[in-house]
């Protein structure tokens, strides 16, 4: 009778990069269980921890037998590729659980309104002509959760810029500092820095097709 063995699989579709197996943590390009620890379709199946598929007669050629319940997936590093995705098992749920009836529509706060921001997030991007940027700074007020997120616009002083909007630039991140009392004069991430941080400002209401109302900032006012 021939003798049992782990079955030894091609690497071929395994994830590009040296990928990391979420139940025993194990790298499956470094082989870290041995030369018959080998990954294919975005899991270990060679290693009976990860796959608990029975083994096959020397000479056979190795069958996935992986359940979904049983499957384990490799976590890709950055810039790698989940060959497959986890299956989930789909179960009859009671939606009267969610109270849906209880949820409020966002809303926009009154023109003119003064009002205490918090900073949600922050995103550097490029406009169309490649020469300038500008952060995206995400705003909520914290006294009215159920209140429309606000979204502002921070030129990033640059030579890109002509006299005009350079002055204009400087004179919003100025005013954006002062507010949220951020120091300017030391290096800063604004996607970790500015995070968090409350500022006051005078709400502005403007209206639109798409969006319907929503608030935007007139005027930063300083700390207080």
């Amino acid at each position: 009778m021939p003798s049992k063995k782990k079955p030894k699989l091609t690497n071929e579709d395994s994830f590009r990069g040296d990928a990391m197996c979420e139940n025993c943590h194990h790298s499956a390009s470094k082989n870290e269980h041995g030369p018959d620890h080998e990954s294919t379709l975005g899991y270990c199946i060679a290693c009976t921890e990860c796959n608990p598929s029975e083994p096959v007669a020397e000479g056979e050629q190795a069958k996935e037998k992986v359940t979904p319940q049983s499957r384990h997936y490799l976590t890709p590093p950055t810039g790698g590729t989940r060959a497959t995705e986890r299956n989930h098992t789909m179960s009859t749920i009671d939606p009267s659980e969610w109270n849906l009836e209880d949820s409020q529509e966002p809303y926009a706060l009154k023109d003119g309104t003064e009002a205490m921001l918090r900073v949600i997030e922050v995103r550097k991007l490029t406009r169309d002509d490649g020469d300038t940027e500008y952060y995206v700074v995400r705003l909520e007020v914290p006294t009215e959760p159920f209140s429309k997120e606000i979204t502002d616009f921070l030129d990033i002083p640059s030579r890109g810029l002509n006299a005009k909007r350079l002055n204009a630039a400087r004179q919003k991140m100025l005013n954006f500092s002062q507010s949220f009392g951020f120091d300017m004069s030391r290096p800063f991430d604004p996607s970790e820095d500015w995070v968090g941080l409350e500022g006051w400002c005078i709400l502005s209401l403007a209206k639109s097709d798409l969006y319907g109302e929503q608030n935007r900032i007139s005027k930063y006012l300083r700390a207080r």
